[in-house]
């Protein structure tokens, strides 16, 4: 069946770029340890909602008219780096001791750790780039939809489970209790990806 290799392929080349650390990876590492594991998850499905509506986007089409219209596509990017960069400098930003003193409250809650996930996520158009390109080498023309919807949703499977794992990792009490006097530095680590990652969409590199 040519189904199945080639099905196999590209869920390992999806496994290899959704374990690729990057914005999402540094947020949910983030949010997990200084936040609260709910935190996590909630970061996780933000995320993921943000791939899904990407994947949806480009399966109905419509991803064909995000990239042919420069300024539409121009807008997306620069409104999604201005929102990464406002994310980074604010974790630049923070005091020791908020998150000494704060602990897992740390943050506006689970809806905002969501809220985090999801703009993090969309403000990364390329992925519908990214998607588009690696969709089209393994639809075939006349391939049934559900077929399609397969190999265009498996990268919400893999990125959920993915970064549920990290989830739960991160807020395994041995492992907190390693990392917990590096918060500090967590936030600003995290920060100053978030801010690389936004003057790379700036530069359109």
């Amino acid at each position: 069946m040519e189904f199945l290799p080639a099905f196999l392929t590209s869920t390992f080349v999806v496994i290899l770029i959704v374990i690729a650390p990057g914005p999402d990876t540094a947020l949910v590492v983030k949010n997990s340890i200084t936040r609260s594991r709910k935190d996590g998850f909630a970061t996780t499905l933000g995320i993921v909602l943000g791939n899904t509506i990407y994947v949806s986007l480009g399966l109905v089409g419509l991803g064909a008219l995000f990239i042919g219209s420069p300024t539409l596509f121009t807008f997306i990017r620069y409104t999604g780096a201005a929102y990464m960069a406002y994310l980074g400098v604010e974790l630049l930003l923070s005091k020791k001791k908020d998150l000494l003193d704060n602990g897992a409250s740390a943050g506006g809650g689970i809806a905002e750790s969501f809220k985090e996930g999801l703009f993090t996520n969309l403000s990364n158009p390329k992925f519908l780039l990214f998607f588009l390109a690696f969709f089209v080498q393994f639809i075939t023309p006349g391939m049934p939809l559900y077929l399609q919807a397969l190999y265009g949703y498996q990268i919400s499977v893999i990125a959920l489970i993915w970064f549920a794992l990290l989830t739960v990792l991160f807020t395994t009490p041995s492992v907190k209790s390693r990392i917990t006097p590096l918060l500090h530095y967590v936030e600003k680590g995290t920060g100053l990806i978030l801010i690389i990652f936004a003057v790379l969409a700036l530069s359109g590199a």
